[in-house]
């Protein structure tokens, strides 16, 4: 159980950046997402992206924050019965590969 955590290292010459630097990966996981197309939803009190609706389909989550110059990306699936639960298995193996993509954009093209 849990989620799976995705670190990406943010390229910045100093912390005045940061507020572009935010918003540039922000809108870079944005358009990835709606391209498999996930929504912008508040869940649990957290704002992510989300695709599912837990009880037919497993709910895919995404989630993210920063911390100095690195982007925190948190992924999992959520169910109705089970709860929230890693991107690792079968299950969640297209989702880890989107986060890894997104990480390798993020490290290559932001800033």
């Amino acid at each position: 159980m849990g989620r799976t955590v995705i670190r990406a290292q943010m390229k910045t010459g100093n912390m005045q950046d940061i507020v572009t630097l935010i918003r540039d990966v922000v809108t870079l996981i944005d358009m990835r997402l709606s391209e498999e197309n996930f929504e912008e939803k508040l869940v649990d009190g957290e704002d992510v992206w989300m695709k599912g609706d837990g009880v037919f389909a497993a709910m895919t989550c995404v989630a993210v924050t920063f911390k100095e110059n690195t982007a925190i990306i948190q992924g999992w699936l959520k169910s109705s019965r089970l709860g929230e639960m890693s991107l690792d298995g079968v299950g969640g193996g297209k989702m880890r590969n989107i986060l890894e993509g997104i990480r390798s954009d993020i490290e290559k093209r932001v800033i």
